[in-house]
């Protein structure tokens, strides 16, 4: 990373990057320095209020006396994590800054530590950091920027760091809750996580866990499957025929009787569904692209009414929103066409934009076939408050919208319905989508379906994160990580298989690593790995393991970090048989361990057997 020299902050090209954690994060960690200029009250207020129209977290509060380069150095670190959060690059929140020394009056040099996701993804970062802070104190600096020019700051640095978000919106989320909860994460992939560790820990893809049944999750792929099953089961699947072309998609409509929906069998997210089709015209123009997105094709009678997603977990409702199809609302005064296009010049409608990669709203086709429907044209002017629909689909990403609904404002057999439902499939997540007119009133009572079950449903968004937390909690239950100690061994004790044999024949449950490979109940386990770093993870995430021993070199702490960000108990083993580089490297280790260890490093010139490892609350 080359060096950014300004007048208001400078990182240094000298980075380590470790593969694990330090010096106290909870996330791998990256090592450098800062030089920190210094500002007045008057600039450092300028500086923060310009960052908060670019960011969407609010600024947290500083610690207690801080002087003006900390507030900087404090401010800088914040900033670089929030850009990254607020494009689904799930960054801790913690970090670690200490003073290095004062180069002068107005220069000081903080270490830093920082967490990271990427590491080309943080440089990205940081050079958007910088040139936003620059632009801070331009000659036009007391001229607030224009939200077209705050967009297109954000559309620079969403371009860059789009690679490197998570795969979606709830596995973001999930990591930021496992951070905020101190639970420990392993990556397996891009796609799954190992939250907590040994028989604490959980496999993890997005709403998808190691509890959830794979014929359940079949069975929800699968739209035709999934309402025959709850047919069977005397609840309100749609009725529905598989179809193979174009004429076959009429004569179900009519067998049916219109208007009809027609969607792909086995796709989500409303991709190819076309609802409330009056005519073989329009049918035949949804079995086209239902069958382009999909090999299977179905076509079944529409239900008029609302789409209200139940999301289910454990058994539990905790989420109900109602799906409003895209469209707009009358003012009393605008026609459609003048509606639309004010919507699409909306800070909404932008953001939108950015994130589909298109406009979702126009008065294409379909939008003006759903108006004649309703007796109007582009010209009309809705009454003050009166909804127009413009898409037959009602996902967010045809320009629907989520309401937002309380429980109590649902009719308990509604809740029962859901809840039902996923326990039928064995999902312990689960959407239950369910189209009803009005929610407050029972499903037996009024016209409704189940339309879809989702297997992998979305939780929420940033806007009640609260909802992870909740559902981790329940899902790791009260511990989530296993007793673990960490044994520094010189590299020069080379019988280390002998070592991990002694260590874990005490128990069945009982796990050693080290370079040489995993020893369980004193037998070895796996074949050797290319460094103690790589062996502590596996056996970590080894759901048999109920106490762990890792045994790691100087030097593999010192460069690599730590495996796990938390130790009941830390050892600096046979230190008469340490050489000079790994006295150096120890000197080193020191600082790393801070934060990770209950209580002090000890030494001794022998490795004991292991005695129960007292339980230590984090």
């Amino acid at each position: 990373m080359s060096s950014q020299e300004n007048v208001y902050f400078s990182f240094d090209s000298r980075w380590h990057l470790f593969r694990g954690v330090a010096f106290g994060l909870r996330q791998t960690t990256m090592l450098g320095q800062v030089n920190v200029s210094k500002l007045t009250d008057a600039q450092m207020s300028h500086l923060e209020k310009h960052l908060s129209l670019f960011l969407k977290e609010s600024q947290p509060e500083l610690p207690s006396g801080c002087d003006v380069f900390e507030r900087l150095i404090q401010r800088i670190l914040f900033w670089l994590g929030s850009i990254q959060r607020q494009e689904s690059i799930p960054i801790s929140q913690k970090y670690w800054v200490n003073l290095e020394k004062q180069l002068s009056t107005d220069i000081c040099v903080f270490n830093v530590a920082i967490p990271v996701r990427r590491s080309n993804a943080t440089l990205a970062a940081l050079e958007w950091l910088r040139c936003t802070v620059q632009d801070a104190f331009t000659e036009f600096s007391h001229i607030e920027p224009s939200p077209e020019q705050i967009q297109d700051s954000l559309d620079r640095i969403h371009d860059k760091l789009k690679i490197f978000a998570e795969a979606g919106i709830n596995q973001h989320l999930i990591l930021q809750a496992a951070d905020r909860l101190d639970i420990p994460v392993t990556r397996l992939n891009r796609q799954i996580v190992v939250l907590g560790s040994g028989c604490f820990s959980h496999w993890v893809h997005s709403t998808v866990t190691d509890k959830t049944s794979v014929i359940g999750l079949n069975i929800a792929n699968n739209k035709e499957h999934t309402a025959s099953l709850l047919r069977t089961m005397g609840l309100p699947g749609p009725e529905q025929i598989r179809v193979a072309s174009s004429e076959e998609a009429i004569m179900a409509a009519e067998k049916l009787g219109y208007p009809v929906v027609v969607k792909p069998a086995d796709k989500d997210r409303g991709i190819g569904v076309n609802a409330d089709l009056r005519n073989e015209k329009n049918v035949i123009s949804a079995y086209h692209e239902a069958r382009s997105a999909s090999d299977y094709v179905l076509v079944e009678k529409f239900c008029s009414g609302f789409t209200h997603r139940l999301t289910v977990h454990e058994g539990e409702v905790i989420r109900v929103t109602r799906r409003i199809a895209g469209g707009i609302t009358g003012n009393g005064e605008n026609c459609i066409s003048e509606l639309v296009a004010l919507w699409n010049e909306s800070a909404e409608s932008r953001r939108r934009s950015r994130r589909f990669g298109r406009t979702q709203l126009t008065l294409d086709t379909e939008a003006k076939e759903l108006l004649s429907q309703q007796m109007m044209d582009e010209k009309t002017v809705p009454e003050d408050g009166q909804y127009i629909r413009l898409r037959r689909r009602d996902n967010i990403n045809a320009g629907g919208t989520n309401e937002y609904l309380d429980l109590d404002e649902v009719n308990p057999d509604n809740i029962r319905l859901a809840v039902d439902t996923a326990r039928l499939l064995g999902l312990d997540f689960a959407g239950i989508d369910l189209i009803i007119d009005d929610i407050k009133k029972s499903w037996r009572e009024t016209p409704s379906l189940i339309c879809e079950v989702n297997a992998k449903p979305q939780m929420g968004d940033s806007r009640n994160e609260h909802i992870y937390d909740r559902v981790l909690r329940r899902l790791m239950g009260a511990d989530y990580r296993i007793p673990t100690r960490l044994l520094i061994c010189p590299d020069s004790v080379s019988d280390k298989d002998r070592l991990a044999c002694e260590l874990s024949s005490g128990s069945e449950h009982f796990g050693v690593s080290c370079i040489n490979g995993l020893w369980i109940y004193g037998k070895p386990a796996t074949t050797e790995f290319d460094d103690g770093f790589l062996a502590a993870r596996a056996l970590l995430i080894r759901p048999e393991i109920k106490e762990a021993a890792i045994i790691m070199t100087p030097g593999e702490v010192f460069e690599l970090g730590l495996p796990t960000n938390h130790f009941n108990e830390a050892r600096l083993c046979f230190p008469n048989k340490l050489r000079q580089l790994e006295k150096t490297y120890m000197r080193r280790v020191r600082p790393i361990l801070r934060g990770h260890i209950s209580g002090k490093l000890l030494e001794a010139n022998y490795v004991s057997k292991p005695t129960k490892i007292p339980k230590v609350t984090v």
